[in-house]
């Protein structure tokens, strides 16, 4: 078993790195990742109106991404009322990545309310939250195992996944995590777009 200190440098470390295209792709070739978020993994200073877009390199199923994708921000992780008490305390983000009973308790209870829009060929998912995003907060977009899934066998047709992985360990190794941080409203200054 690896020493707790380990395995959360180990957590840590992958968050930072986060995901990418497959480097093994020859230098100038025409290959799409498998799936682009905006804002990208790691991303500071997000506009607290901005909407999180999802763009597949090929069509994928809606209702699989409807219902596989949530976005969580820290906050209510850590400070929301929890509506199941044998769930709470839940523990900070980088805790519970690697424990997919947490998820699936956050993805349920504690996600932020969305809306989905879709591009005609079903390539590109503009999500949008029901409200602005909190300042100064760090948000999750989970993609649950079905949505990996899904993603792994219509990217398979065009050479599989190239290197997409996620930030899961263990029970949710399989799924995908993204982080992305709004700015800092303290100093009065730009808020959104217009």
């Amino acid at each position: 078993m690896l020493p707790k200190f380990f395995v959360a440098a180990l957590l840590i470390l992958i968050s930072l790195v986060g995901c990418s295209a497959d480097s093994t792709a020859p230098p100038g070739s025409q290959a799409r990742a498998p799936l682009t978020l905006t804002p990208a993994d790691g991303t500071t200073n997000v506009q607290l109106d901005a909407p999180v877009t999802l763009a597949f390199a090929v069509a994928v199923d809606r209702a699989v991404v409807e219902r596989d994708m949530h976005l969580i921000s820290e906050f209510d992780l850590m400070n929301a009322a929890c509506p199941d008490s044998a769930m709470a305390p839940h523990g900070d983000m980088m805790t519970v990545m690697a424990d997919s009973l947490t998820m699936r308790h956050l993805d349920e209870a504690h996600a932020t309310d969305i809306t989905y829009e879709w591009n005609a060929d079903g390539t590109e998912c503009t999500v949008r939250p029901a409200a602005w995003l909190r300042p100064q907060t760090r948000y999750m977009v989970h993609v649950n195992r079905e949505m990996s899934e899904m993603m792994q066998s219509r990217m398979d047709s065009i050479g599989g996944m190239g290197g997409m992985g996620g930030h899961g360990s263990g029970d949710t190794g399989a799924d995908m995590m993204f982080h992305f941080t709004t700015m800092d409203t303290s100093g009065g200054g730009h808020l959104g777009h217009h």
